[in-house]
């Protein structure tokens, strides 16, 4: 794999004065509304002198500006009503700190159609030497191909305008036509003739565009183009990811917009942005590995098409590291996953090691090349502000020849200080390890940051091939979350017997995991709330001390008299010296016993906890194929702070015998206000008990 890295520096003042700049391959060259944007006359590129010289290689090294990727967005293609995460990375890499304004849109994919935008503008800080990603979440209304546009605002400057228009679903087949029909607009505010024309990234496949040219296109009037593509007899279809075509649309000498067409199988594994070595779809619990303790380990795989698909699927491990061969877990997995599904595939591995491993998966379809995905994460050593960290880590050559290595930092948080000793690994031998040292120190006088939070990437490379790497996360001495539960419904809480009864005694507890060598002592609080969402919490008794030996699993619990029936919320608070607090919940709907084919409907409360008046979106995360679910209303206007709406949701199971594991997630109900999650639930199957005729309690362990 091929990484090349570029970044655009601004010249924002006559006198060139560099204030500001992006690291956009290519963020933004276009503005369709001014008609204007910038030049390679305004552009300098790190480690080069004279622009002028320099602009054909340049131009060549970006992205189009329809295509930017430092635009991303998981799941796409997108699914009406699923909350979907859009991310841009804007970089600063001078001196001073500077604010921009963010704004995110969408369209309807195609050509020169106009855009919506999604809330409102978003003000971003860029620390010095910084690199941001700001991040919302979206509720699309459409499902399929959408287009997003970045515009970023610099007071005193034109705006920049970014755009990703992929079209990337389609299954392709070896000799067979597929054709694509696409909107095309006339974005100018006068009449204009458009000529489309085509960008070829991979040879041998058959191309066309009918028409071709546009002719009289009235402003904001749209006609319909097709791209045919089809892909050479007797040739593999490409890897993953591989561009195959670009479309481009002008009116006279100037570009109105365009799409790039991405060649992804039917069941693409990797997710975009992620790196390889890095991919949020593997999960492993829990995590770092402890030898002889069994742990779960997962990955999820999405079919966004309409026919069902089979995979084959392979875990793996590894010693962590770079470049370490990896060892098969048990043998290969078949799954099936039906139309427009997300499945969730798991194992149970005992690890013969204990810290921190590599995971890695392959999936095989039949016609495709293979998918890898690994997941190596460095977490468990507590940082301090001012005190330097070593991390002594392998670095292995798995190509077939002698070379030399060349290791790389890409620090994902400001401020911080960062170093490798070697960087340069000359002359390894196929097979051969060596070790090198990290070194990472927080700066002194700021707050470390919160849970989870990625501070640098560390990645090897044989001349401009990625032969791998590593993930540093910022974890706590005791984390509380536990990926890949979702804030709401952390498996780490759990609440016995459950739905309550009002009066009757309930245990609830929490387990807390010391990943250290050292002993740690942390704060607990209990608190609960009435089922539903944004809803406020009430504490439970006070704080209580917890400690904690090296290496331990600690669970603390409590009794409780809960003053209501059924659901309800609770919520664990674990506060450490030095670190930020941090929160979990647990909030479940599982009481009603679920028959095939008949509709279940619940209504529960959201309410806005923030301190100020919002519209609040609320998504579905479906967990389960085949099951018809709906949410009513899905948008609640102007709510006021504290005020609480009432919500239906409506559940029918597919026909036929229901067989599920007690607690099988259903659906996931998350609630977005201005782009941030403020809370969710989780419906879970729950045993139809009406055939059993002895007495009985039934005790859920969640």
């Amino acid at each position: 794999m091929s990484k090349r890295r570029v970044t655009i520096l601004l010249l924002l003042a006559a006198v060139g004065a560099l204030l500001f700049s992006l690291s956009l391959e290519g963020f933004a060259i276009l503005n369709t509304e001014a008609g204007q944007g910038f030049t390679a006359g305004d552009l300098k590129v790190a480690g080069y002198t004279n622009i002028s010289n320099m602009a054909e290689e340049v131009s060549a090294a970006l992205d189009p500006p329809y295509a930017a990727s430092e635009i991303s967005i998981v799941p796409y293609p997108v699914v009406a009503g699923v909350p979907t995460q859009v991310c841009v990375e804007i970089t600063n890499p001078t001196p001073s700190a500077v604010e921009v304004q963010v704004q995110f849109a969408w369209a309807n994919f195609g050509i020169g159609i106009p855009f919506t935008p999604i809330n409102g503008i978003r003000p971003v800080q860029l620390p010095p030497n910084s690199t941001v990603k700001e991040c919302l979440h979206w509720i699309p209304p459409v499902s399929g191909q959408v287009c997003l546009q970045v515009v970023l605002d610099l007071e005193g400057y034109e705006p920049i305008i970014a755009q990703r228009n992929l079209d990337v679903n389609e299954p392709l087949r070896p000799g067979v036509t597929h054709p694509l029909s696409f909107p095309v607009g006339n974005p100018l505010a006068q009449g204009t003739n458009i000529n489309l024309n085509l960008v070829p990234h991979i040879t041998g496949w058959g191309l066309e565009l009918s028409p071709d040219t546009l002719l009289d296109v009235a402003p904001g009037e749209t006609r319909q183009v097709t791209l045919s593509v089809t892909p050479p007899t007797g040739v593999p279809l490409p890897e993953d990811g591989k561009v195959i075509v670009d479309v481009e649309a002008y009116a006279g000498d100037q570009l109105i917009g365009g799409f790039r067409k991405v060649f992804r199988p039917p069941v693409p594994l990797h997710v975009s942005p992620d790196p390889p070595y890095a991919e949020r779809e593997i999960s492993i619990y829990p995590y770092p590995a402890r030898m002889g303790i069994p742990a779960e380990v997962c990955v999820e795989l999405r079919n966004p098409g309409a026919v069902p698909q089979e995979v084959v699927v392979q875990f793996a491990w590894a010693n962590f590291g770079i470049g370490i061969p990896f060892t098969p877990i048990d043998g290969a997995v078949p799954v099936y996953l039906p139309p427009n599904s997300v499945v969730v595939e798991c194992i149970h591995w005992i690890p013969p090691v204990s810290g921190h491993v590599c995971l890695e998966v392959t999936l095989e379809m039949e016609g495709y090349l293979p998918q890898k995905s690994q997941r190596n994460l460095e977490v468990d050593e507590p940082l301090q502000p001012g005190v330097e960290d070593k991390l002594t880590f392998q670095v292995g050559n798995p190509s077939a020849k002698t070379s030399d290595i060349n290791l790389q930092i890409a620090p994902l948080i400001p401020g911080w200080y960062f170093e490798l000793d070697p960087q340069l690994l000359e002359s390894v031998a196929p097979g051969e390890i060596r070790e090198v040292d990290l070194y990472v120190a927080p700066p002194q006088g700021i707050p470390l940051p919160a849970d989870g939070t990625t501070v640098v990437d560390v990645e090897a490379y044989i001349g401009e091939d990625l032969i791998g790497g590593f993930r540093k996360v910022f974890r706590p001495p005791v984390p509380l979350h536990t990926a890949p539960d979702p804030p709401y419904a952390e498996r780490e809480i759990s609440v016995s017997p459950y739905p309550v009864k009002v009066g009757y005694p309930v245990e609830v507890c929490v387990e807390l995991r010391n990943q250290t060598s050292n002993s740690q002592d942390v704060d607990v609080q209990f608190a609960w709330a009435n089922f539903g969402i944004g809803i406020p919490f009430t504490p439970i008794d006070g704080t209580r001390p917890v400690h904690l030996p090296p290496h331990s699993l600690v669970t603390e619990c409590i009794h409780w008299v809960p003053p209501v029936n059924g659901h309800l919320c609770l919520q664990v608070t674990i506060s450490m010296e030095g670190y930020q607090d941090q929160k979990s919940q647990r909030n479940l709907d599982v009481d009603e016993p679920l028959q095939p084919g008949i509709q279940d409907q619940m209504t529960y409360p959201v309410g806005n906890p923030l301190d100020h008046v919002v519209d609040i979106e609320l998504g579905l995360v479906p967990r389960l194929p085949g099951w018809e679910i709906e949410l009513q209303p899905d948008v609640l206007l102007d709510v006021l702070p504290g005020e609480t709406r009432n919500v239906t949701l409506m559940v029918r199971p597919p026909g036929g015998t229901l067989i599920l594991p007690f607690g099988t997630a259903i659906v996931d109900v998350e609630a977005y206000a201005e782009g941030n999650l403020i809370g969710g639930l989780r419906k879970t199957f729950h045993f139809l008990i009406s055939e059993i005729y002895l007495p009985l309690t039934l005790v859920s362990t969640e």
